[in-house]
C-alpha cells in the first residue's frame, strides 16, 4: 500500500496509521467493522476514523445491505437515489 510517498508494509504499526490520519487534512476516513468482533475494537477504530470519519459497525455481511445507503452518503457525500439521478 502506497499513502503519500510512504510505502507500507501489511504489518505497518497502529501508531503510524493513527499519526498519519492526525496529521492529514481534508482526509475523511469511513472504518466498518463486520461481525461482532470489532465491537472489541471500537475505541480504535474511532480513533483510526478520526475526527472527520465514520465509523459503522455492522453484525454480519447480510446486514452490511442495510447500510449501503448510509455508507454511500459517508463515503460520497450523496445519497445513492440522489446519485443515480445525477448519473441515470
Amino acid at each position: 500500500m502506497k499513502i503519500t510517498g510512504y510505502e507500507l508494509d501489511p504489518l505497518t504499526s497502529y501508531e503510524f496509521v493513527i499519526n498519519f490520519v492526525n496529521q492529514a487534512k481534508g482526509v475523511k476516513i469511513t472504518v466498518t467493522g463486520i461481525g461482532p468482533k470489532p465491537k472489541e475494537y471500537k475505541k480504535e477504530m474511532i480513533e483510526l476514523a478520526g475526527a472527520e470519519g465514520k465509523l459503522f459497525l455492522v453484525p454480519n455481511f447480510d446486514a452490511l445491505e442495510c447500510y449501503i445507503e448510509d455508507l454511500t452518503k459517508a463515503t460520497c457525500g450523496k445519497s445513492l437515489i440522489k446519485a443515480s439521478l445525477d448519473f441515470g
